[in-house]
């Protein structure tokens, strides 16, 4: 009964470990375990396995000259290229040849690992475990290794050993780290201790069937990790194999240390690969007549062999399908031949046609007693054919027969007979081994109907799919359910040592896996309709808690969150459902750090405190244990808030701690800890960098695929957040970083080390050019006249900026000197000097490419191409009495540079337009002080941050005020927007990232004015409405309500009518003015003109907007090209 009591509070004191000491937080070693065991690997990958024993290698005599070029190219002293990547398409004997290698190298004593890729095999198609798999691998191979190098094996072992020790959760740290901590460093003791005892022993890792990865961005950040191996005096050898596409090509492309070999039927002559078969076919027809009596010792005979040879078309894949539908039944060999024999091949046809008849005809005859059968066993055979090799077909991952048997509720029996018919094209060796097609063209083929000629036995993969999302629901609803592994501990961990594989297959068997995994693929490859969206509903409203508490011991927990997001995106608005994927989706990002970590926490601290009126919270009141019924949410609502995160409490401010992605999908932090990057998405963690990164600053490239930071003040880290990946580290060889930023097209990245100014190429993380501060003005007489006696002495970087075509970089320096740096040619292309010290410079490129020069009331718009300066000084008076402003204002530009905000005292923002060089005709008045100011990326909005802890947005055409977001009070805070300026981040001790894409609402809100005549346009993607001011002149503006933008036009009319044309680039209003009661303008719309016209009845634009119908007061209707505004 004590158990009992405490099994609700173990909450509340440390989880046992079971003697255990806890790493990190992460990983638990027992005492006197070995570090080695605790790494993951997958056994089958392995080209030694058990289950890829039966596997053929390369017979005596084939494929000698790719093997010799590999065998040559890993024992040369003078080839430095790490990387020998082998491409062939489907069919060219790529693995077969990489097997037999690794073999080969084993054979010889080489230290070897190897990772054989599976489309569709569990953890044999994912990176996940790759490089732990290397690890393990060549930690246990010291029986392979020579006599002599014993001592180097036991030295990589125990580096490898106290690599674990020191940091056990390595194996979920990133791609980079785990080559380097996994693989290179333990390398790295082996092969210091070979220099005594082994100086020519190798290396050789062979990675098969890279093209077979589940994930794009595993497969580049494979590459370029593996390219980047630290080890250049030591004989470690690559080899990769791969389909020639189009992502592996471009990887390799700008790597320097690759050797490529192409099995290309173009690249390899002809008689090479025919001869290489015919010896193939040779061996395997010597085995078949070896087994039936009565054949020749010529069977088949040269002609035979000859055709063969031909249907090959060069693929070993077809002579290796065509060898084992033979073998099956040797009784019957000759007229399974003959069948193959009277397939008819056109010259000029597709490559594939033979294999195609050959799959064909192994089809054919499993089924061809089909006949015989009465219309109801004809019936259901097809069905379970179409069940069976259909889902093994669109199965995600290899099942047993056993597994599959659960999953698709169709008996072992049955499964086995249709899979002994198939034995040709589906390997399966046991009822409880994974069943694996025999290439992965055969599914290629079978789901193609255009391949496939026979409708019966095709495979429709849609209809596969559904069926399979049908399977994996039924499933799921009749064994989720809450503590799916009867853990009984709210507090326990996913990697808690409790948690281990026994205690998962028990709670979670293969086939709830499965179903757990990817029922939402399935649905999502298969199509939805009415009747799954109610089973849908049924479903999560039951088993949501319990789905998510699976998904999270699996470790899946980003997936589950991307999963309801995605089948939010697909439902349609009003529904009930739809509302609750939104509250599900809420609720999970909300919490996602905590189930995450601990899934359990899903009953607990997630429903304590998600508000009271949460949907999922009501649909799992059930799920809540009694003694939580005390404990109650203070909110009865969700709030706008998507994340909390704990930011570094030294950062100065947000603009310093936080950096969004371009898209707005990830945020990076600096925390106490590090630098983190999370997902917005899914509410977790993604990746952790440096540990103690001294950085002031985060900054994403353009494409957000790098993110920036500085390191150790003078190194600037570039981490790859798609691969997961420190991609390049570059080192300034002058002072502190005091600044750097990303050029728009993100190639190159330029930093500001005081007086020095580095430009680094993205790509290969070169230093394109140096300069400093001082360089160059000094040649030119009229700027050494401007400048002060000792300004020339130390001259500093005071800002930069790039062009948006990033052909130029722009500097201000402590001289008060402007220059311009044309990037390519690394040279000066002009410079301006400015009046007077000024240290609070800034810089911006406008839309028309000048550069817009700000200090104090002083705004220079720099046309460099012409060489034109124009400087504009603002008049700006004092809001008490009538003395012009010159010093002592603020000022913001955007960053398109058109538009400059400017400040007196932070109340009235004056909003002054660069290419014009005319203010706006009204100010926004806040009511109370703001303290900071935020324009969209679009430049089209702007937001103040107010003292009455509040934002407000406007609009910057319109002036208006279109929203207003309440912030927490606090001492002090820094806003900042996601570049969609759909999220706020408000940095306190922790900081805030808030929804505010409430506030790009589309509707029109107007303060002091009234509204009139609201039309659509033809497509209903913009709104145009007259608006009236008291003693101000009519406006009429056109809302874009797809992106909340609107465009505004002065007119003197008192509007009565308005009409859009279909382009939407000409608006017609009719009116009365004060000389004339009834007056037409047709305004255009881009080009602010108009044109006045006469007589005007009734009207209609043509199609094409070209043309304007104009009914005449005089009952004549006559044409407008609007264009040239002429009558036609």
């Amino acid at each position: 009964m004590a158990h009992s009591r405490d099994t609700g509070h173990n909450y509340r004191r440390p989880s046992a470990t079971n003697g255990a000491s806890q790493i990190n937080g992460d990983v638990y070693f027992t005492s006197g375990q070995d570090p080695l065991n605790q790494l993951p690997i997958v056994h089958e990958a392995s080209h030694d396995s058990a289950e890829n024993q039966d596997d053929p290698l390369c017979l005596e005599g084939t494929r000698d000259q790719v093997q010799q070029d590999i065998y040559s190219w890993q024992e040369s002293d003078d080839d430095d290229r790490c990387i020998f990547w082998l491409s062939g398409m489907a069919g060219t004997g790529k693995s077969t040849i990489a097997r037999t290698v690794a073999h080969e190298f084993q054979r010889r004593k080489c230290l070897v690992a190897s990772f054989f890729f599976s489309r569709g095999s569990g953890d044999s198609e994912s990176a996940s475990f790759l490089f732990t798999s290397l690890a393990k691998q060549l930690a246990s191979r010291r029986d392979a290794a020579k006599q002599a190098t014993s001592s180097a094996h036991a030295a990589l072992q125990d580096a490898l050993r106290e690599t674990l020790r020191q940091g056990p959760d390595v194996i979920r740290k990133s791609r980079q780290e785990q080559w380097d901590k996994l693989i290179i460093r333990p390398l790295t003791s082996f092969f210091a201790k070979l220099q005594d005892v082994s100086p020519t022993t190798s290396v050789v890792l062979v990675i098969d069937a890279l093209d077979e990865c589940s994930n794009e961005n595993d497969i580049k950040g494979i590459i370029r990790t593996m390219a980047r191996q630290q080890l250049p005096h030591a004989k470690l050898r690559i080899i990769i194999t791969s389909r020639p596409e189009t992502l592996v090509r471009l990887e390799f492309s700008d790597k320097r240390n690759i050797l490529h070999s192409s099995l290309s039927l173009d690249d390899v002559p002809q008689h090479v690969i025919d001869a290489d078969l015919a010896r193939f076919l040779h061996s395997r027809f010597d085995a078949i007549r070896d087994h039936q009596e009565g054949l020749t010792e010529d069977w088949p005979g040269l002609h035979t062999l000859n055709i063969l040879l031909r249907r090959c078309g060069g693929l070993f894949i077809y002579a290796e399908t065509l060898c084992l539908y033979l073998e099956e039944d040797c009784q019957h060999s000759q007229s399974r031949l003959r069948t193959v024999l009277n397939k008819t091949t056109l010259q000029g046809e597709s490559h594939t046609t033979a294999l195609d008849d050959m799959y064909l005809t192994v089809l054919t005859n499993a089924f061809k007693n089909l006949s015989k059968l009465s219309e109801s066993e004809k019936d259901r055979s097809k069905d379970l054919y179409d069940h069976v090799v259909g889902s093994i077909v669109v199965l995600q991952d290899d099942l047993s027969a056993s597994t599959l048997s659960c999953l698709i509720r169709v008996s072992r029996f049955d499964i086995m007979a249709i899979l002994h018919r198939l034995r040709s094209v589906i390997k399966q060796l046991g009822i409880e081994s994974p069943i694996t097609l025999l290439h992965e063209t055969f599914r290629e083929f079978v789901s193609d109907q255009r391949r496939c000629k026979d409708v019966h036995l095709a495979v429709d993969t849609k209809i596969a799919h559904r069926r399979t999302f049908n399977d994996c629901l039924h499933v799921l609803s009749a064994h989720l359910k809450q503590d799916l592994c009867d853990l009984k501990d709210p507090g326990i961990a996913v990697d808690d040592p409790r948690v281990d594989s026994v205690k998962l297959s028990d709670g979670l068997p293969l086939h709830v896996q499965y179903a757990v995994c990817h029922w939402t693929s399935h649905l999502d490859r298969g199509g939805i309709d009415a009747a799954d969206l109610c089973a849908i509903d049924t479903f999560l409203h039951k088993h949501l808690l319990h789905w998510v508490e699976a998904m999270s011991w699996l470790k899946k927990y980003a997936e589950a969150v991307e999963s309801i997001s995605k089948l939010y995106e697909l439902l349609k608005l009003g529904t009930d459902f739809k509302l609750f994927c939104w509250d599900a989706r809420k609720f999970m990002i909300s919490n996602g750090s905590v189930i995450a970590r601990n899934p359990l926490q899903i009953y607990c601290s997630a429903l304590i405190f998600s508000p009271k009126n949460s949907l999922v919270c009501q649909a799992s009141s059930k799920e809540r244990s009694s003694w939580l019924s005390e404990y109650r949410s203070p909110h009865e609502q969700w709030d706008q808030c998507i994340l909390k995160i704990p930011t570094s409490r030294t950062a100065l401010g947000v603009q310093s701690l936080i950096a969004f992605s371009p898209d707005s999908s990830k945020i990076a932090y600096i925390s106490d800890d590090g630098v983190e990057i999370w997902s917005v998405k899914s509410g977790i963690s993604i990746a952790s960098l440096a540990e103690n990164c001294n950085t002031k600053n985060l900054l994403f490239s353009p494409d957000g695929k790098h993110l920036a930071l500085i390191v150790d003040a003078a190194s600037i880290w570039l981490y790859d957040t798609v691969a997961r990946t420190l991609d390049h580290v570059l080192k300034t060889p002058g002072d502190v970083i005091e600044e750097f930023s990303f050029s728009p097209n993100g190639s190159f990245l330029v930093s500001i080390s005081q007086d020095q100014m580095h430009v680094w190429t993205v790509a290969e993380a070169v230093l394109h050019w140096t300069l400093t501060a001082g360089e160059h003005h000094c040649t030119l007489a009229e700027l050494a006249k401007s400048l002060g006696p000792g300004l020339r002495e130390t001259v500093h970087f005071h800002a930069l900026e790039i062009s948006n075509d990033s052909s130029l970089i722009a500097t201000v320096s402590s001289d008060n000197i402007v220059k311009l740096w044309n990037v390519e040619m690394k040279s000066l292309h002009s410079q301006i000097p400015l009046e007077g010290l000024n240290y609070s410079t800034t810089l911006g490129f406008s839309a028309n490419h000048n550069l817009i020069i700000v200090q104090e009331t002083k705004v220079t718009s720099w046309d460099y191409k012409s060489n034109k300066v124009n400087t504009a000084t603002l008049s700006i008076r004092h809001p008490d009495h009538s003395e012009t402003l010159d010093s002592d204002l603020s000022h913001w530009l955007s960053p398109d540079g058109s538009i400059l905000a400017i400040s007196t005292d932070m109340h009235d923002l004056f909003l002054f337009n660069t290419t014009t060089g005319e203010f706006s005709d009204t100010k926004i008045t806040s009511e109370s002080l703001f303290t900071s100011l935020c324009f969209s990326s679009s430049s089209t909005r702007v937001a103040l941050q107010t003292m009455d802890d509040e934002v407000i947005f406007y609009d910057i055409m319109s002036l208006d005020r279109i929203g207003t977001f309440p912030i927490d009070p606090f001492y002090y805070h820094e806003i900042l927007f996601s570049p969609d300026w759909s999220m706020l981040a408000h940095a306190r001790n922790y900081t805030t990232i808030w929804d505010v894409s409430t506030m790009s609402r589309k509707s029109v809100r107007e303060q002091g004015s009234r509204i009139s005549h609201v039309i659509l346009s033809v497509d209903g993607t913009k709104a145009l409405y007259a608006r009236h001011k008291l003693d101000k002149p009519t406006e009429l503006c056109m809302l874009d309500v797809l992106h909340d933008l609107s465009t505004t036009i002065k007119t003197n009319l008192f509007v009565e009518n308005l009409s859009i044309s279909p382009d939407k680039n000409y608006v017609l209003a009719q009116g009365a003015d004060n000389s004339n009661p009834r007056r037409t303008y047709l305004y255009n719309v881009h080009e602010k003109t108009h044109l006045n016209i006469n007589l005007v009845g009734a009207t209609a634009f043509s199609n094409s907007s070209q043309l304007l119908a104009i009914a005449g007061l005089d009952f004549k209707i006559r044409i407008l090209d609007v264009r040239s505004g002429d009558y036609i």
